[in-house]
């Protein structure tokens, strides 16, 4: 009879499971090759430098227009636009925004 063999964890060690978008995954494990490291010493070495920086290791920045956006909504001084107000504001083609969803057939 065969031995049967298990699969055992790692003491200490976790697993992550990440979905990507399939050409990003490629482009990113391409510079990945390029620099020496597998996907999973990349992840490794993001998870360090998060730790070691204490935060994100690269910027994270909002656009000044996004957070003057922000502000306003939070002060109360956003102007309120209507429906047809958006409509008019985003141009034509918006005429879908005001009707009904239609239910398919059968349903």
């Amino acid at each position: 009879m065969g031995e049967r063999i298990t699969k055992t964890r790692r003491p200490g060690f976790r697993s992550i499971n990440v979905r990507l978008v399939a050409r990003d995954k490629e482009l990113a494990e391409n510079i990945f090759r390029k620099v020496g490291l597998t996907p999973t010493e990349a992840i490794r070495l993001f998870y360090r430098q998060t730790i070691n920086t204490g935060g994100i290791p690269f910027g994270l920045v909002l656009p000044e227009a996004t957070i003057a956006a922000m502000r306003e909504a939070e002060s109360g001084s956003a102007e309120e636009l209507s429906l047809d107000d958006l409509k008019s504001e985003v141009g034509t083609g918006c005429d879908q925004l005001s009707k009904p969803r239609q239910e398919p057939a059968g349903t």
